[in-house]
């Protein structure tokens, strides 16, 4: 019987806290030792699988980040737009590798240098005020700039510019120079037009071919018919006709019109 309590004491689990022979020390056995012993193996347990669980997730999330920076990357890289993050006081900050930043200027010579070290003042200046002005105002700036081409030349952009943050903004700017050649080419013939249509010693008016309703007329129209171009503005093209070459005119009017049947 005594062997039996003495083999029974032995086998039960024992806990002890505090330091051996201390005047602290609380001992546990049986059922409250076995009891902490398994809160500890759970708390174990829980803290491995809650690690588990934030690895997975982590690898999960670096996964998505890895993925939408190719994306991004890609979508950068197939753009003809010039993309750039300039800080407020003109330094390049970011500089992504899209078509066009490799086409008129290497991303590695741009990063971490300043707009006035290689561009003229006036446009480091437009630069820093544009960004200045988009970070102030909270709101997208839109202007024209030029740049200087290496091989000659210059080209033109429509940049818009909209605040990233307090010392940063981005940029995105659209090559127009072939649009700005035209829209210039354009407004020269038009000074041209202007210039011959104005000094012309003939009489000469300008209409509306579907209502013939007179637009304007030149000096030497003046000089004619005796009008004033208020006069003349509140005219149509039959008043200028004799009565008998009225009925002639819906004839020309078609011959004109390249819509009339």
């Amino acid at each position: 019987m005594k062997t039996e309590a003495l083999w029974h004491e032995a086998v039960q689990p024992t806990i002890t806290f505090g330091e051996p022979g201390g005047g602290a020390e609380v001992r546990l056995t049986g059922l409250p030792a076995l009891l902490v012993v398994i809160v500890f193996f759970v708390i174990v347990i829980g803290f491995l699988a809650r690690y588990i669980i934030v690895r997975r997730s982590m690898r999960a999330a670096l996964k998505q980040l890895y993925t939408a920076e190719s994306e991004q990357r890609s979508l950068f890289a197939a753009m003809e737009h010039v993309v750039l993050v300039i800080g407020r006081d003109g330094t390049f900050l970011r500089v992504p590798a899209t078509n066009a930043n490799a086409r008129y200027r290497p991303t590695g010579q741009l990063v971490g240098r300043n707009a006035s070290e290689f561009l003229p003042s006036e446009i480091a200046a437009k630069i820093c005020a544009m960004t200045g002005q988009a970070i102030d105002l909270g709101a997208p700036v839109t202007d024209e700039i030029s740049l200087a081409l290496r091989g000659g030349g210059v080209a033109w952009f429509l940049a818009t510019v909209t605040a990233l943050d307090a010392r940063s903004a981005l940029w995105v700017a659209r090559d127009i120079t072939e649009r700005k050649h035209a829209r210039d080419a354009t407004a020269q013939s038009e000074a041209q037009y202007r210039l011959l249509f104005e000094h012309n010693p003939c009489a000469m008016w300008v209409y509306d071919i579907e209502t013939t309703a007179i637009l304007d007329v030149n000096d030497a129209a003046l000089t004619l018919y005796g009008y004033s171009r208020e006069e003349f503005r509140a005219m149509r093209l039959a008043q200028l006709r004799p009565a008998e070459d009225v009925s002639k005119l819906d004839s020309i009017y078609k011959t004109m019109d390249p819509m009339a049947t």
